[in-house]
C-alpha cells in the first residue's frame, strides 16, 4: 500500500533560492534541488557548495520522494533517485535510495521493468575458479557472472548519504543466482558488494503506489525462471518411470515365453513350399512371435507367409519378408538376415504355417531357413509407447526451461572463459 507524506526540514538551494527537503538528517550528504534539479553537496565544515546546475536531462521518479511506504514488513521512506548509464551499450537503469532509521538504507532497482531489493553487505563473496563464466560464491550459494562494464550516472533527484554528481562513473559487476543477485561496484577509493533479490512487479507496484509500471522488455537477469516447477516435475517423472518399469518386469517374470517349435527348411534348388507341425494357441488371446534366419551371404530370400488356423477359428493372415545380406566392399554388411514378426490375440486351436520360399543361388551360401514360434513373449512395445508418452510432458517442459534460459543469457556481456 501507498505510504504517508510527512513535513521535512528544509534549506534553500544556493543555485534558486528555493527550498531543499532533508529526509535523513545528519546523514545526507548530497541534496538536489526539485526545482532547478542543481546538485548541493555539504562541505567537510558543513557550508552547501554548488557541484552540478541545471542537470541536461531529466527523468521522473516512480517513487514519490519523501513518501513512507511498506514494503517487506517495514517502513521505508523513499529520498533518492539515480539514473545511471552504460555509454557503450547504450542502455539505462534507475536506482532507488529507502531509508528506515532503524534499519538503514536500501536500494530498489529497476532494469527494464525488472526490480530488485539490494543492501550492502560486508561478507566478501569467494571467487571460484571454474571454467565458462566467472563465479563467486556466497553464502552457500554459487553466481554466474552476468554483467560487467561501466555505469556513469546521468540524472539525480532527492537526496543520499554519499557525494554524488553527474558524470561520475564506477566499475560495475553483476552476479546473479535467481532470484538472487550480487553487485560489485568498484572507483578509485572504494570496493563495494551488494546483495539483492527479485520482487515481482504487482508486489512493487501494490506496495510503492506506482500508477503505470514499466514495460518488461526482455527476461530479467536475476528473474526466477518461469519453470521453476521443473525439480518436481522430473522426480515425479522418475517415480512413474519406475512404476513402470516394476510393471514391465512383472509382464516379463509372468509371460509363458514358450517355444511352441524349432523347425529347419532346406530347399537345395531355391525354392519351395513348406509347412511347419500343427501347434496348439492354448488361450484366447494368445500373442505368438515367429523368429525368421536364413543362412545368405551376398544374396537374398523372399519369404511369404500364411498362418491357417486347423479349425477355421480365425481367418488366415498372410505375411512376407525378405532376408539379404551383402558385403559393402570395405569389410562390412549391409542387410540382416533375421527377422521377428509378432501376432497379437490369436485365438485358442490348432494352426500351421505355411511357406513359399525363394532365394537367389548367388554367394555360395546354403538354402536354408531356421524357423521359430514363441508362445505369449515378453513384449516390450507397450512400456515402450508408455514411457514416451509419460516423458513428452517433462521433456518440452524441460526444452522450454532451457529456452527461457538461452534467452537469459543472450542479455549478458559476459564472455565464456574455456
Amino acid at each position: 500500500m501507498a505510504g504517508d507524506q510527512t513535513i521535512p526540514i528544509t534549506f534553500q538551494c544556493v543555485h534558486c533560492g528555493s527550498p531543499i527537503p532533508v529526509h535523513a538528517l545528519g546523514q545526507s550528504m548530497t541534496f538536489v534541488c526539485p526545482s532547478c534539479k542543481s546538485i548541493v553537496q555539504e562541505d567537510n565544515d558543513g557550508y552547501k557548495v554548488l557541484v552540478n546546475a541545471n542537470q541536461s536531462v531529466s527523468f521522473i521518479s516512480l517513487l514519490e520522494l519523501g513518501k513512507k511506504f511498506t514494503f517487506g514488513g517495514q517502513r521505508w521512506q523513499a529520498i533518492g533517485f539515480m539514473v545511471r548509464f552504460n555509454d557503450a551499450e547504450r542502455f539505462h537503469w534507475s536506482e532507488y535510495l529507502l531509508f528506515n532509521p532503524y534499519e538503514g538504507y536500501r536500494f530498489l532497482v529497476e532494469s527494464d521493468g525488472h526490480w530488485t531489493f539490494m543492501e550492502l553487505t560486508r561478507r566478501i563473496p569467494k571467487n571460484m575458479r571454474l571454467s565458462g563464466r566467472p563465479r563467486v560464491s556466497w553464502m552457500g550459494r554459487t553466481y554466474t557472472q552476468f554483467y560487467t562494464g561501466k555505469a556513469r550516472v546521468g540524472f539525480v533527484l532527492g537526496e543520499f548519504y554519499w557525494r554524488v554528481k553527474v558524470g561520475d562513473t564506477i566499475d560495475v559487476q553483476d552476479f546473479i543466482a535467481p532470484p538472487a543477485m550480487l553487485s560489485l561496484e568498484t572507483s578509485l577509493d572504494e570496493v563495494m558488494w551488494t546483495s539483492g533479490v527479485y520482487v515481482d512487479k504487482a508486489e512493487i507496484q501494490k506496495c510503492f503506489g506506482i500508477q503505470t509500471m514499466p514495460r518488461q522488455s526482455r527476461i530479467g537477469s536475476n528473474q526466477p525462471s518461469s519453470y521453476k516447477l521443473l525439480p518436481k516435475l522430473v522426480k515425479s517423472w522418475a517415480f512413474l518411470a519406475l512404476i513402470l518399469t516394476l510393471i514391465q518386469c512383472c509382464f516379463v517374470v509372468i509371460s509363458t515365453n514358450t517355444r511352441l517349435f524349432n523347425k529347419a527348411i532346406s530347399f537345395p534348388n531355391g525354392k519351395g513350399v513348406f509347412k511347419t507341425d500343427s501347434f496348439e494357441m492354448p488361450n484366447a488371446n494368445s500373442n505368438l512371435q515367429l523368429d525368421l534366419s536364413a543362412s545368405v551371404v551376398d544374396s537374398w530370400v523372399d519369404i511369404i507367409g500364411t498362418v491357417v488356423p486347423e479349425h477355421n477359428q480365425e481367418a488366415a493372415f498372410a505375411f512376407q519378408r525378405e532376408l539379404s545380406l551383402y558385403s559393402d566392399g570395405e569389410g562390412g554388411y549391409e542387410g540382416d538376415r533375421q527377422a521377428s514378426l509378432f501376432f497379437p490375440q490369436m485365438k485358442k486351436g490348432p494352426y500351421h504355417i505355411e511357406f513359399d520360399l525363394e532365394k537367389e543361388n548367388k554367394g555360395g551360401s546354403p538354402n536354408s531357413l531356421t524357423v521359430s514360434g514363441i508362445l505369449n513373449p515378453p513384449t516390450q512395445l507397450p512400456f515402450w509407447i508408455c514411457l514416451s508418452l509419460l516423458s513428452l510432458f517433462p521433456l518440452l517442459y524441460w526444452l522450454a526451461a532451457i529456452l527461457e534460459e538461452k534467452n537469459r543469457w543472450l542479455s549478458s556481456n559476459v564472455e565464456v572463459v574455456t
